[in-house]
């Protein structure tokens, strides 16, 4: 983890939230409790093993002073909280540094060594057993991925071969299972996407791209009519006019549906909507192990993907942990010198493509 990997994909907070994942703690993000001094909001109240600890992350164009330090000692006593972390984007002053020093359990850090701790951890994070050695995934490679002309003429060959670990979220969540059941399930999401990994055929394959960018209620409608004929004249007597030319809109513009009638107007639903078995079967043959390569870095942090993934299928987010995933990143060049990469997970059974939008545009 860099600066540079804060500066492209995470937000402040979201630093300090995939930190706290890193650290391997429990936390409420955004948390409100009722206290004896009133209604106060935390930006992460984490649990550990000696009790409650404030957090609070302070993106600030200028350094933190000591009254927000105070308060947010203050908040902790009222919390019942033992410690106060404050992590500034931009320093802190010598007043808030001075009075850190007459405080209680008060630790000041800024954002870079927040980073810099994380960049230590990284060796320590979960990761994969390389399963698929680097001959294997190049045949797979040549016989399954590079194209051909007339079936067996061989249009690409394999070039360089390097290893890499892709950067994914291992997360447990609990999907709703029909009559106020839920189910537990195991799935895989991408650090470099945000998005849910589904496997299909010899293929992992980032699912949900399509509706990720759906506002709220839009992706409601969109799962219920997924699949199916919409009239407009019965969509408007359930949903209203307005709600028609959102949907109709929306979908429109991302091909999720098409024009079938004007008269009546109905329209056609495109169903993308990712399906748990898929979702499942890509987290199978998950085995811990000491995998080398070049570390790709997380982009999207546990709150992003947690978020997306609570839209798309409901879910209650029990665990997300950052793991490494052995992979091999292999340039196919034709025979005019142009070329093209692409990725073969190493860490199931047999080699599959990861197909993902991220090696795609870079």
């Amino acid at each position: 983890m860099g600066m540079e990997s804060f500066d492209k994909g995470l937000t402040f907070e979201d630093t300090v939230e995939l930190w706290l994942r890193y650290r391997g703690l429990r936390y409420e993000r955004r948390k409100r409790v009722h206290t004896a001094i009133g209604l106060v909001e935390i930006d992460f109240l984490v649990t550990d093993e000696k009790g409650r600890v404030v957090v609070e992350a302070k993106n600030l164009s200028k350094p933190v002073d000591r009254d927000i330090v105070l308060k947010a000692w203050n908040t902790a006593r009222a919390v019942g909280a033992y410690r106060v972390i404050v992590v500034s984007s931009s320093g802190f002053t010598d007043s808030a540094l001075k009075i850190a020093r007459t405080l209680e359990n008060v630790q000041l850090l800024t954002v870079e060594e927040v980073v810099k701790e994380m960049r230590t951890r990284g060796a320590e994070f979960m990761r994969l057993r390389r399963k698929v050695g680097k001959e294997e995934a190049v045949r797979w490679a040549e016989e399954r991925l590079a194209e051909r002309f007339l079936f067996f003429i061989k249009r690409e060959a394999v070039g360089d071969v390097e290893e890499v670990l892709l950067p994914l979220y291992l997360v447990r969540s609990g999907i709703p299972a029909g009559k106020g059941r839920r189910r537990d399930v195991r799935l895989l999401a991408s650090g470099l996407t945000g998005l849910p990994i589904a496997r299909r055929g010899s293929a992992l394959v980032e699912v949900g791209e399509e509706l990720a960018a759906l506002p709220e209620d839009v992706l409601e409608l969109y799962k219920k009519y997924a699949g199916g004929t919409v009239s407009r004249a019965d969509f408007v007597k359930e949903h209203g006019e307005s709600a028609w030319n959102k949907m109709v809109r929306y979908l429109m513009q991302s091909s999720l549906a098409k024009k079938i009638s004007e008269r009546p107007a109905a329209i056609e639903v495109k169903d993308v909507l990712p399906r748990l078995q898929e979702i499942e079967e890509a987290a199978e043959d998950i085995w811990e192990g000491d995998a080398e390569g070049r570390t790709i870095e997380h982009l999207h942090s546990p709150g992003s993907v947690s978020l997306l993934l609570e839209r798309l299928f409901s879910a209650k987010i029990m665990t997300i942990f950052p793991v490494y995933a052995p992979a091999y990143l292999i340039k196919l060049v034709d025979r005019g010198g142009s070329y093209r990469y692409v990725s073969v997970a190493a860490w199931g059974e047999e080699p599959r493509q990861y197909v993902t939008s991220y090696f795609a545009e870079s």
